[in-house]
Parts: C-alpha cells; structure tokens; sequence
C-alpha cells in the first residue's frame, strides 16, 4: 500500500477575474498616462509650468501599472499589490476629478476602477495570487 499525497494542481491560465482585471488595468493605464500626458503638456497654455513634475509622477505610476499586467498574469503577489495601489490611487483621483474639477465624465472612469478593484479583491483573484507566490 502507498500513500500518495496530492498537491494543488496549478493551471497555467489565470482564472477570468484576473484577465479581465488585467486587461481593465491596462486600458485604464493607457488611458490615464495618454490623457495626462496631453491635457497637461499638449492642450496647455504653459506646459513646463508646475504641472510637469505632477506629469511625470503620474505617467510613471501608469507606466508601472502597465508593467505589472504580465505579474499579474502569473499570480506574482507583488504584481498584483501594484495593481491594487494604482487602482485605488487613480480611483481617488478620479473622485477628485468628478467634482472639484467640473469632469462628470469621469463617473465613467470611477465605475471603470471600480470594477477593477472588484475583480482584484475577488476570491478567485486572491487564491491564485496566494497559490503562485
């Protein structure tokens, strides 16, 4: 008689809630780094005015985000923590937009991340990040 012990098995495709979040993170990314690179430095009467370091900070964190999809694709723990912190720093901008700015079309952008953060901090999303780190 043998006694086999069984370990999780690990599929090698990400459960849909990280697909789908990684592919909001990533059109949300692209459309925050696109919009503040051409409402700050294009669309502006000054544009290496004090707004320039605010740019920079900003494209970067997109730029990050960007770069923790594939992470987050392969349930690196650490990838899935930047996504998180980026979906929730541009949720809290997008709230400040919306009404100290005069933007109610980033209601749309706020249901966006919203949705993010859902698939982010969903069951399945958490399981496979603790599985594969």
């Amino acid at each position: 008689m043998t006694n086999t012990t069984t370990t999780p098995t690990r599929d090698r495709r990400a459960p849909l809630t990280i697909r789908v979040a990684a592919t909001l993170l990533a059109l949300l990314a692209l459309w925050h780094g696109a919009g503040v690179t051409f409402f700050t430095l294009v669309a502006t009467a000054d544009p290496f005015g004090p707004v320039l370091g605010f740019t920079a900070v900003a494209v970067a964190g997109a730029v990050t985000a960007l770069a923790a999809v594939p992470g987050l694709l392969r349930g690196n723990r650490a990838a899935w923590l930047v996504a998180l912190c980026w979906a929730i720093a541009f949720g809290y901008w997008t709230a400040y937009k919306i009404p100290v700015e005069d933007e109610p079309e980033g209601l749309v952008l706020l249901a966006v991340d919203l949705l993010l953060l859902g698939m982010l901090l969903a069951p399945t999303t958490r399981r496979h990040n603790t599985l594969r780190s």
